[in-house]
């Protein structure tokens, strides 16, 4: 039987190469060897999950691919979108700005923290939030259905009926899950 002393030294070593092995830009999946199938297999499983409304259940799918793999964006915004999904949206706010950060160059986790920001009643964070998108979706062709969402609900705002939108953007994004996407696209809401 190991001593205290001695379990606390491989206690510490462990924790060494497990810091080391993360800072070399890997992932704990990885090092417990969870193959990017697996964690495809999972996410295609949070996605029908959360595609049925289950957002607890796909919320945990998408926490235990997060925990082990902190580099694939995808698992931040589905989480975000359960958070979202829930009302929970200050939480939701922290994973959709992981995963803009992520990828400066991908409107929908801001469109969707713009979403939140108007069921939290910040209109005027949600407009500048919308204002992002806005810049980021011009004359970018794949990004043209969510320009001009974003145009309506920008018009809708500047018309002073925040109140309509809030209810509006809540109904539309309950409504725009669909069961026929497949398993890798990305959650988006639309």
């Amino acid at each position: 039987m190991a001593s205290p002393q001695e379990l606390d030294q491989e206690a510490v070593a462990l924790g060494v190469r497990l810091a080391e092995h993360l800072v070399g830009g890997n992932t704990l999946a990885s090092l417990l060897g969870i193959s990017e199938e697996s964690q495809e297999a999972l996410y295609a499983l949070g996605y029908n999950l959360y595609n049925q409304g289950r957002y607890d259940d796909a919320m945990h799918t998408f926490g235990f691919l997060l925990l082990h793999n902190h580099r694939d964006r995808r698992f931040y915004k589905g989480f975000g979108s359960c958070l979202q999904m829930q009302k929970r949206y200050q939480d939701a706010l922290k994973y959709y700005g992981i995963a803009s950060i992520m990828d400066l160059n991908d409107p929908v986790p801001v469109f969707h923290s713009a979403e939140c920001l108007l069921a939290m009643s910040k209109v005027d964070e949600a407009i500048e939030a919308l204002h992002f998108v806005q810049q980021t979706t011009k004359a970018v062709e794949a990004h043209a259905e969510l320009a001009a969402r974003v145009e309506g609900i920008l018009q809708l705002l500047v018309d002073g009926h925040s109140k309509d939108l809030h209810k509006t953007v809540e109904e539309h994004a309950a409504a725009s899950r669909t069961d026929t996407d497949t398993p890798a696209k990305e959650i988006t809401h639309e």
